[in-house]
């Protein structure tokens, strides 16, 4: 049987495992989107609010451009 995943864990293997935000930063993300970090990531309910979260994450950091 499988580990459960938290929501914040997925939202990290979305994106890659890379650092783009502090884990802060990306619960953040998760609240806005209705979703709770440390619940476990449930597909059939969760997945449009996580991919929700990862197109906010990518258009914040393409509109940090210096």
């Amino acid at each position: 049987m499988a580990t459960p995943v938290t929501t914040l864990n997925r939202l990290k293997i979305e994106l890659n495992d890379r650092e783009y935000y502090t884990d802060d930063v990306l619960t953040m993300y998760l609240d806005e989107n209705g979703l709770t970090a440390t619940a476990t990531y449930q597909k059939s309910t969760m997945q449009k609010q996580l991919l929700q979260t990862v197109y906010d994450i990518l258009q914040s950091l393409s509109n940090n451009v210096d």
